[in-house]
């Protein structure tokens, strides 16, 4: 039996941005956390949202719709989200789910060379 999944939610709140940064797996058993960050960035009411997916290991549907919960808000409210992309298989799952175009995505970020 595999270990139960978790996600580590970690927030930052600074004049002009409110970060969310996700790591871990972001399913069914891990949502609420995600949700209680959007809340909290609603309440911010910052000019810009940013979304850090860079730590997620896992993306399922649940946590597609919290990202789309968290696009409408921002969107609703005038405040400008960006999206930094997870690994390969987290952005796979936001193309599957035809969200490639829709959300904000920040360029992706390449790895230092030597």
């Amino acid at each position: 039996m595999a270990p139960p999944a978790d996600l580590d939610v970690r927030t930052a709140d600074d004049a002009t941005r409110f970060t969310i940064t996700l790591e871990g797996d972001l399913d069914l058993a891990t949502v609420a956390k995600l949700r209680d960050a959007i809340a909290e960035a609603c309440t911010s009411k910052r000019p810009e949202v940013t979304l850090d997916l860079t730590g997620l290991a896992f993306l399922d549907s649940s946590g597609i719709h919290a990202i789309l919960e968290l696009h409408a808000a921002a969107t609703d409210e005038g405040r400008q989200l960006t999206v930094i992309p997870g690994p390969g298989r987290v952005q796979r799952a936001l193309e599957v789910a035809g969200l490639s175009g829709l959300l904000p995505l920040a360029p992706a970020r390449r790895p230092a060379t030597r």
